[in-house]
């Protein structure tokens, strides 16, 4: 058991028993709700994360560690937030925990899991993340 303290932010399509996250701080959220993940990340003493989001084609129930995105979400939480986020430029080079069987994942949003190791908000979430100074592991699960 992860004895190191994190929050956990879940997709709310993933049953968390998938997860072993007992007695952790768990959010359960619609990852395209994005003031509602701001606001829990915000409130978090605790400053490391594990993200778990969605992906499809791959064995049911297989957990995949995230070394790295491409955004293909086609939208941005931060345009026009630059100055209330206190950011200018966002460098996702070392965004991620790296993982010796990491993938990349294609973040597509709205527009279906599509593309290999396909996740919803994955990018702009953990982005988020990072610009509120959070350490970040994320994970697909296949549903």
């Amino acid at each position: 058991m992860d004895k190191d303290p994190k929050i956990y932010l879940i997709n709310k399509k993933i049953n968390s028993e998938l997860i072993d996250c007992k007695g952790k701080q768990v959010y359960s959220v619609d990852f395209s709700d994005y003031k509602e993940i701001e606001k829990i990340l915000r409130k978090s003493q605790i400053k490391k994360i594990k993200i778990y989001d969605i992906t499809k084609g791959q064995k049911k129930g297989k957990i995949f560690s995230v070394n790295d995105h491409v955004n293909r979400i086609g939208t941005n939480p931060f345009i026009g937030q630059q100055e209330r986020f206190g950011i200018d430029f966002i460098n996702i080079e070392k965004l991620y925990t790296q993982k010796k069987m990491g993938i990349i994942t294609n973040s597509c949003g709205s527009k279906g899991l599509l593309g290999d190791f396909p996740s919803t908000y994955l990018a702009n979430i953990a982005t988020m993340a990072q610009v509120l100074e959070f350490k970040i592991e994320a994970y697909l699960i296949n549903i």
